[in-house]
């Protein structure tokens, strides 16, 4: 299906596009714009979700418009969401520190102001430091707009002229303060959600052509090699097991804790876990193809998405701009006092509106992505608020995920049953083993030592204990092994 669209202006310099398409597009502004770049020439892309209007601010000379229409016109809205969903932007870990660097030149301004300087130098430095807040409301002069940074940045400036630099200096820092704040719990929530990808920085044992293992960085594999995941060891890519069987632990996806058997003709995914075994495996993807990538990239381009509420708070916190300004200007009118209409635009609680909800967003996702719970964007959150029914698909969802051993029923003694089975089930990584080994422990149980043990995967475990040979493990086990079980005494 071709791209619908319409262009509704077009001059030197500027092109604005209007697409139905545009405003169904769940992608930040700065993937958007840097997809939209990479045409050449491009300056600058504003994009307006709720209009589903695209403005392109191009230099004439180096902007092909004839081939960027002639994309528009031969494209599908499959292949255009394709590109776009490929544009390696990140929209949050690249930030450069710029808000941490200007809260450190506010703080520094605000504790000089303690100290016996000339008015002239405060002032100064008062009107450096709001440097941030002077671009951001020039941007919004060029979009013609007339918002909260206008009214920021007119309050400091005034201030300052009026002989306050003090204020002046308070109100940078405490912007600064707001901006470095969102920066760094930002950065704490895409640092918790990219965790999943550690795997990247991890070596993989690649089979080579004398059937070696060879130890090579997870990042130099390439569709086709053969892999080995040894116990203990994380898998470096997708791919499908063509030998071996392994206990897989697959909770970086499926949230699922206990192991996943896994055997021939089984797919394996990248920053999965081998608690036990041995699996050789053909690699089908690699890098940004994994499974686990597409996830990180769905959230990462998910996390910047605008609430309702937080449009709506911005929307609310613009729409009293104008009245400020109009209510300080009169104010200077009737006194010609410039600190009266600075002292009118000083009562800025609009800029607490726009900062509070996406810093309490991404402060909940840092937290619940801690938890384990990774959430694809604010937006998500906002949903719970008119939920009232949860649906729960496997077991470990609601439950801690680590098994427990509520009762010990032996044909004999209890105490011997769990001597001889945490016996056996000591240094086995299993979840259940661990919980029995953990429950002898707690009892104070002395562990008997283990001879010509073997751990047969997803089945049990057979070894001597004070010299008799002992066998654990499930119902198919026994049977393997040739033992029958009365029913009536199970």
């Amino acid at each position: 299906m071709p791209i619908p669209y319409r262009i509704k202006r077009l001059r030197a310099g500027s092109l604005k596009i209007s697409s139905p398409l545009f405003s169904l597009l769940h992608h930040p502004e700065e993937v958007i714009g840097a997809f939209f770049e990479r045409f050449g020439g491009v300056k600058e892309v504003s994009y307006s979700k709720s209009s589903g209007n695209i403005t392109i601010r191009y230099e004439p000379s180096e902007f092909d418009l004839i081939g960027f229409i002639n994309y528009l016109q031969t494209s599908t809205t499959e292949l255009f969401l394709e590109d776009l969903s490929k544009e390696k932007v990140r929209v949050g870990p690249e930030k450069d520190g710029g808000d941490s660097f200007w809260f450190g030149v506010a703080s520094l301004g605000l504790m000089l102001n303690f100290l016996p300087l000339p008015n002239p130098l405060l002032r100064g430095l008062a009107l450096f430091s709001s440097l941030p807040v002077l671009r951001k409301a020039f941007n919004s002069l060029k979009r013609r707009k007339i918002d909260v940074h206008s009214l920021d940045a007119s309050a400091i400036v005034l201030t300052s002229l009026s002989g306050s630099p003090f204020s002046a200096q308070l109100m940078a820092w405490l912007l600064s303060l707001g901006d470095y704040l969102e920066e760094k719990i930002e950065r704490k929530a895409y640092s918790s959600i990219e965790a999943l990808m550690e795997y990247r920085k991890d070596y993989a044992w690649l089979v080579v052509a004398d059937g070696q293992a060879k130890k090579v960085r997870s990042e130099e594999l390439k569709v086709g090699d053969i892999i080995v995941a040894y116990a203990g060891e994380k898998i470096t890519a997708d791919g499908e097991i063509i030998e071996g069987e392994a206990l897989v632990n697959q909770a970086s996806l499926t949230g699922e804790s206990n192991p996943v058997l896994k055997r021939a003709g089984d797919k394996v995914y990248a920053g999965t876990f081998v608690e036990d075994g041995k699996l050789y495996v053909r690699v089908q993807a690699v890098g940004e193809d994994t499974v686990v990538a597409g996830i990180v990239k769905i959230i990462e381009q998910n996390i910047g998405e605008a609430l309702g509420v937080q449009k709506r708070a911005e929307e609310f916190a613009n729409r009293f701009v104008l009245p400020t300004v109009a209510i300080g200007l009169s104010a200077y009118a009737l006194t010609r006092d410039l600190q009266r209409l600075s002292s009118v635009l000083i009562v800025d609680y609009h800029t607490g509106v726009h900062l509070s909800t996406p810093i309490g967003v991404l402060s909940a996702i840092s937290q619940l992505a801690e938890r384990g719970i990774l959430v694809k964007s604010g937006s998500k959150l906002e949903i719970l608020a008119k939920t009232d029914t949860f649906v729960m698909d496997k077991t470990g969802t609601l439950t801690v995920g680590h098994p427990r051993i509520m009762d010990v029923v032996g044909l004999s003694i209890s105490e011997e049953v769990l001597l001889y089975g945490a016996s056996l089930e000591q240094r086995i990584t299993h979840p259940v083993a661990r919980a029995i080994v953990r429950l002898a422990e707690e009892r104070g149980i002395t562990l008997l030592p283990r001879l010509d043990s073997k751990y047969h995967i997803g089945l049990g475990i057979e070894g001597v204990l004070d010299g008799k040979h002992f066998l654990l493990g499930s119902t198919r086990f026994m049977q393997k092994k040739r033992i029958k079980i009365s029913q009536t005494r199970v």
